[in-house]
């Protein structure tokens, strides 16, 4: 099982991979969906996911500001 948190700032993208998820890769089970840059930044770093679905185009941080600032926690990023 993969431990995964989706971080994206548009809801029906979040939504719509969540549900891709869910119905075709039953290995990956989604511990948090979060709607920003720092709030993906908390859930990465009190969840410690094997596994982060990561936009990079987002308001006030963006997906580089989030790998930089967990990059001592090791994980996988698509």
């Amino acid at each position: 099982m993969l431990n995964t948190i989706l971080i994206d700032d548009e809801p029906n993208a979040l939504e719509v991979l969540k549900m891709q998820l869910e119905r075709f890769c039953p290995e990956i089970r989604i511990l948090k969906s979060c709607n920003s840059g720092p709030e993906g930044i908390k859930a990465i770093t009190e969840l410690m996911p094997d596994l982060v679905f990561l936009d990079i185009e987002m308001p006030f941080k963006n997906g580089f500001d989030v790998l930089n600032e967990t990059n001592k926690i090791e994980y996988d990023v698509i």
